[in-house]
């Protein structure tokens, strides 16, 4: 007898068991699930050998959750959680545990995704507009975003905004040499393509006058502690012609002169230290405030203000939401996935605290840092700077900086070391008093008995305003208050945890329970990024155990866990292709060829990269035009230098001629860079290599199980062929490649991006092995063809193979009921959340579509919910086509029916409010209710307002 795990996992992720696989295989008239996937993906890319996946602890095929977490336990206790002190933009944080629990450990609010369906959405997009107040009247600039993916990159996106607001004009960026190291490795990466200048320096005796300057980066506090004049840096940027950004520390704005008083056009920083875990160096929100005036130019999410059409206060993404997809090429950024649900943690612990509470953490910080520094000075150490914050750059005297960090290390104390001999210092949240006593000990010093009163920031410097003024930042400081708080938000939204949600190209798959432990496990989420390499011994396993499953999924042997989001993955990517023509002597391959079907980010990225991007046409089957794009190869074939393409493609069909397009590129010396979003279609089937690609970026929040968390955190590593190895991204702190001499630039500002969310995917992975995965991939074929059988009985599908199947998602085209009923995609989208559903993708890859992907785990029953949902619908335009209702009242153009709406004294329309409200029998049994009826997009944009809107109005709306 074999005693094999009972707890096995790839039957729990799957949706439809055999049973019901087998009944719509028969809907579909196809003998088997091998059958269905042999008209479907094309034999000549077919593996002809299984992925191996080595899974440590496995016993035989089969892998229960149990063991493999003890098995991961394990590897992770070989990481060391020492104290670490070390600054560079990083500090130890206490998580509230009420915001722990009930947000980052909450499927209600890490299953959601990006707002785009702002009347389900209500909760999380209050919470991010909850963030962008937070972060305006902490910088003292009026207008912030819903968070970036880093700090370094924020400053990139700083830097490139800059260059867009001198419209191009201006090409020299000027940043302090004492900005945080990851910071200006990432910025160099940034520039060069886009054609900007970099100079390094002081900025207080920085020469302008031979710059046609665009902008200026000043650090504040500085990476080694001290505190600028940023007022006076401003005025000599300003007169040189150019914007100042202000890199900063939110916890320090609670005592120093905010950014915006100071002259500054532009700040950002990392909101981390606001109660979210280092994570070896993340996923953490990064922000960005500016002025109004350039509300155009900013880059990522913005929350506004607007009303629904019951006059209702609502809140949606403004101004530049999806411009990607609309802008392309023109866009700002490439930004899509940001980094929403840490946001949220970091308004969430600014809610909790208030403004009172966070002052007490900045102070006490400022005090215990005041009270090292002075103690160490009257001991006869050297400070290298009079003024700070929480962090001081020390000479020793007398002892060695050897002997000083091997006591450290015997106390597991990390501490910054210099190249000059200087030892930097930097408290945090959990510093102690006990703690400065021990620093002092390291240093020969006598301990403090009795603190005095102490302070290093000058009064000059000393901020004196009202913050955080807005009720939401006083209410919720007891935590009853606050689990009400959050819980009464999280039942706003739409997530996981109601019913699928069906958006084609973003695989909104299960995030299962086991895969979502380890994060908060310690030896994952305490460690600081730049923390000694001998100290996260098992996170490097961790690493190559993971990069070796990627490589052998993809079929290329070369992985970087660096790039923090889809977008960044595309951008390495690009860049790493760049790198390899450029090492050839092919500098002048610069053309990017793309699909008009493709991403909005992959042209977007392409420009980031410095590429021109040249589309490609689609056929009448959703194909790429063969014809065009042998045109497009010949006529750049000395500058081609690489195309982009996406597998199976956007409009949901595998191609027949991927390898001849392969190798038509290849043949004019280009390359192929694919884009990993449909990669939920491949695994175990197909790969990359299969089809000949030579980079390609994974989207581990979709296929891989990371999940959404409302807009972020994402991750985006890149899978290489062997001659582009030598290229993948280096870093300029903490090694990450044994050989990194012809490396690219850091994309991330840490070595591994978000690592503390990689055990997810290396949890999925084991726990499936490679049958789990290749199953997972036939049933999410099974379940877009089953769905598209039913759905395409009653609404036109518009691609398909020639064998008449799909891939894993397929387009719903409603473009013919704008004329014969007037009814837009839009009006469908919003009649689906009286159904209890969120919409699949709108309008794209084409207008007036959805384009819908169930994915594997999902079961029967709720495919037919959404299939029985979709055909009631019909029903209900064909009521409008034939007149029986009215085109401009019906249920779909007044969707979607709050409870207030349906509860009404007055009832005008010419159907019936159970209609409305109950317009399928499972509904009965529970049913979601949109807390906003239909937002009015228009006036949104028209009246931009991108913080808490005033007391006052949301008072007046209340019953």
């Amino acid at each position: 007898m074999r005693f094999e795990p009972i707890d096995t996992f790839a039957e729990r992720h799957i949706g439809p068991d055999a049973a019901e696989q087998a009944e719509m295989l028969r809907v579909l008239d196809c003998r088997s699930l091998d059958a269905l996937i042999d008209e479907v993906v094309p034999a000549p890319i077919r593996l002809t050998r299984d992925p191996r996946i080595e899974t440590p602890g496995a016993r035989g095929t089969r892998r229960g959750e149990y063991e493999l977490l003890a098995t991961l336990r394990g590897i992770a206790e070989q990481n060391q959680v020492f104290r670490s002190l070390l600054g560079y933009g990083y500090a130890d944080t206490i998580v509230p545990p009420v915001i722990q629990r009930n947000v980052l450990e909450n499927p209600g609010w890490y299953t959601q995704y990006t707002p785009y369906q702002a009347e389900i959405s209500q909760g999380r997009l209050e919470a991010l507009l909850n963030f962008q107040t937070m972060v305006a009247d902490l910088t003292g600039l009026p207008l912030a975003n819903a968070s970036l993916l880093d700090e370094a990159t924020a400053a990139a996106e700083a830097m490139a905004m800059c260059h867009r607001i001198a419209r191009g004009r201006k090409h020299d960026f000027f940043v302090a040499d004492d900005c945080h190291p990851q910071t200006i490795a990432l910025l160099q990466t940034r520039a060069e393509p886009l054609g900007i200048r970099l100079h390094f320096g002081s900025l207080e005796q920085a020469d302008f006058s031979d710059m046609d300057l665009a902008g200026a980066l000043v650090q504040n506090p500085a990476t080694d502690g001290r505190l600028h004049d940023v007022a006076t840096i401003a005025e000599r940027v300003h007169a040189a012609g150019g914007l100042l950004v202000c890199a900063t520390d939110l916890l320090a704005l609670l005592l120093i002169r905010p950014p915006g008083a100071c002259g500054a056009d532009i700040a950002i920083g990392s909101a981390q230290r606001f109660g979210v875990p280092l994570g070896y160096g993340g996923p953490h929100a990064a922000f960005l405030a500016t002025h109004e005036k350039h509300a155009r130019q900013v880059p990522g999410r913005v929350i506004g203000v607007s009303h629904d059409s019951q006059g209702k206060t609502a809140y949606r993404m403004s101004v530049q939401t999806r411009e990607q997809h609309i802008r392309r090429d023109k866009a700002t950024s490439n930004i899509c996935t940001a980094q929403a649900l840490l946001a949220i943690m970091a308004a969430m612990f600014a809610v909790y605290h208030g403004p009172d509470g966070l002052r007490r953490i900045a102070r006490r910080v400022h005090r215990l840092t005041a009270i090292l520094a002075d103690r160490l000075e009257q001991a006869g150490h050297r400070l290298r700077h009079a003024h700070c914050f929480d962090t001081i750059r020390v000479e020793p005297d007398g002892a060695t900086v050897a002997a000083i960090r091997a006591a450290a290390e015997r106390k597991r104390i990390n501490l910054r070391y210099y190249d000059d001999g200087s030892i930097g210092i930097s408290l945090d949240q959990k510093s102690t008093l006990d703690e400065v006593n021990l620093l002092l000990d390291l240093f020969g010093v006598e301990p403090v008995t009795t603190p005095a009163e102490a302070g290093r920031v000058p009064a000059e410097q000393r901020r004196d305003d009202q913050i955080l003024t807005h009720p939401v930042f006083h209410r919720y400081h007891t935590e009853h208050e606050m689990l009400r708080y959050l819980h009464r938000l999280q039942g706003r939204d739409l997530s996981l945890t109601t019913s699928m949600i069906p958006l084609g190209s973003c695989t909104m798959k299960l995030n299962a329970t086991s895969q979502m432990l380890p994060v908060t496990w310690p030896e994952f989420a305490a460690l600081h990024p730049f923390a000694p390499p001998e100290q996260a011994a098992g996170y490097r396993i961790l690493f190559q155990q993971l990069e070796t499953w990627l490589a052998e999924l993809t079929g290329l042997p070369a992985v970087s866990l660096q790039p923090n989001a889809g977008a960044q993955g595309e951008y390495a990517g690009l860049l790493v292709i760049r790198a390899y023509h450029k090492a050839r002597g092919d500098s002048s391959r610069d053309v990017c060829l793309i699909p008009v079907s493709a991403h909005g980010t992959n042209p977007a990225s392409a420009i980031m990269a410095g590429l021109r991007v040249v589309p490609v046409q689609c056929d009448a089957r959703g194909n790429i035009d063969l014809p065009d794009l042998n045109a497009r190869i010949e006529q750049h074939k000395n500058e081609l230098a690489a195309l982009m393409i996406t597998y199976p493609s956007t409009h949901g069909v595998f191609e027949e001629q991927v390898q001849e397009i392969c190798a038509a590129v290849h043949a004019a010396g280009g390359q192929v860079y694919m884009d990993g979003a449909n990669m939920n279609a491949q695994l175990g089937l197909c790969s990359p290599g299969s089809i000949g690609a030579d980079v390609c970026h994974l989207n581990l929040h979709k296929t891989f199980c990371i999940p959404h968390g409302g807009g972020g955190p994402g991750m985006g590593p890149i899978a290489v062929a062997e001659h582009l190895a030598a290229y993948l991204p280096g870093h300029p702190v903490i090694a990450n490649r044994e050989d990194a001499e012809h490396a690219i630039g850091p994309v991330s500002a840490a070595p591994w991006g978000s690592p503390s969310i990689l055990p997810i995917s290396w949890v999925y992975i084991a726990l499936m092995g490679t049958s789990g995965l290749t199953r997972a991939t036939q049933v999410a074929i099974l379940n877009a063809n089953y769905m598209a059988a039913r759905i395409g009985a009653h609404f036109p599908i518009l691609f398909t193979g020639k064998t008449g199947r799909v891939a894993h998602e397929f387009i719903v085209d409603l473009r013919p009921f704008k004329e014969s009923a007037c009814i837009e995609t839009d009006d469908v989208a919003k009649r689906l959340m009286d159904y209890g559903f969120h919409a699949p993708t709108m309008s794209w890859p084409v207008p007036g579509t959805l384009m819908i992907e169930p994915t594997e785990s999902e079961s029967k029953a709720e495919l037919d919910r959404l299939c029985d949902a979709m055909i009631a619908i019909r029903a209900e335009i064909a009521q409008i086509e034939d007149g029986t209702l009215p085109r401009d009242d019906n249920p779909l153009k007044n969707a979607p029916h709050t409870a207030a709406m349906v509860t009404a004294s007055e009832w005008t329309h010419p159907y019936p409010r159970e209609q409305a409200a109950f317009p399928a029998a499972w509904l009965r049994d529970g049913k979601f209710w949109p807390s906003v009826a239909r937002i009015d997009n228009v006036y949104g944009d028209r009246h931009l307002f991108c913080t808490c809107p005033p007391v006052e109005e949301v008072a007046a709306q209340q019953p």
